[in-house]
C-alpha cells in the first residue's frame, strides 16, 4: 500500500508539474504572438484555462489524500472519494464541452 501511494504521489508530482509547463508555455506563446506577431492565438487561453483546473484537481486529489485539504473530516472517508469522482467527472465535463459548447 505504501509503495502504490509513493507512486500515486510521484504521477501526480509528474502531472500537475507538466500542466504547470504547459500553461507557462501557453501564457508566453500568447505574449509572443500577441505582442510580437501582432495576431492573437485562438487557443492559448483555452489551454491555460483547462490547464488550471485539472492542475488545481491534482492538487486536490493529493491534499486529500494527505489529510491536508479543509473538505476533509475524519469521519467523511466516503465523502472524500465521492467527492473526488465529483470533481473528475465535472472536469471531463468541462474538457468535452470547451470547445463545442461556446
Amino acid at each position: 500500500m505504501v509503495a502504490a501511494r509513493r507512486i500515486l504521489d510521484s504521477v501526480l508530482y509528474v502531472l500537475s508539474s507538466l500542466t504547470l509547463a504547459v500553461i507557462v508555455g501557453a501564457v508566453a506563446l500568447e505574449v509572443f504572438f500577441r505582442f510580437i506577431v501582432r495576431s492573437s492565438l485562438p487557443w492559448s487561453g483555452e489551454v491555460g484555462t483547462m490547464g488550471l483546473v485539472w492542475m488545481s484537481s491534482w492538487q486536490k486529489l493529493r491534499q486529500l489524500q494527505e489529510g491536508q485539504h479543509p473538505d476533509r473530516t475524519p469521519s467523511s472517508g466516503s465523502c472524500r472519494a465521492r467527492s473526488v469522482l465529483a470533481e473528475f467527472g465535472t472536469n471531463l465535463l468541462l474538457l468535452g464541452c470547451s470547445g463545442s459548447c461556446s
